[in-house]
């Protein structure tokens, strides 16, 4: 009974989740473009909004390859931003706004170390 209750109301609670992320997030640009600066490669939205991390930090990528499989991920996107279908960006945003706990995430997904 009490893991029947844990499931449901996970359950309940990922939709509204989402649901909620869903509404309160419009696309709100039509295009995306990648640019080439001195410290990296941004992704641009309109050629006016430069993508910023959850901590408003500016989204910067080491590689061209990189900033266009996000730019892809954020022009993929119909109606809403769903980051859940983002995982490139998902996983960007962490490598910029927390370095340090980034490295052993990018080593397990990628299954490279210093060993």
């Amino acid at each position: 009974m009490l893991l029947s209750r844990i499931i449901r109301n996970s359950k309940t609670s990922i939709h509204r989740s989402l649901a909620t992320f869903s509404k309160d997030s419009n696309r709100f640009y039509k295009d995306v473009d990648v640019i080439k600066t001195n410290e990296g490669y941004q992704v641009t939205l309109d050629n006016k909004f430069n993508v910023k991390t959850p901590l408003r930090n500016l989204l910067v990528l080491p590689t061209e390859t990189l900033a266009n499989a996000v730019a892809v991920e954020w022009d993929s996107q119909k109606k809403n931003i769903i980051f859940a279908l983002m995982p490139l960006t998902s996983l960007s945003f962490k490598a910029t706004d927390k370095p340090i706990e980034s490295k052993d995430l990018v080593e397990h997904n990628v299954g490279v170390s210093d060993d």
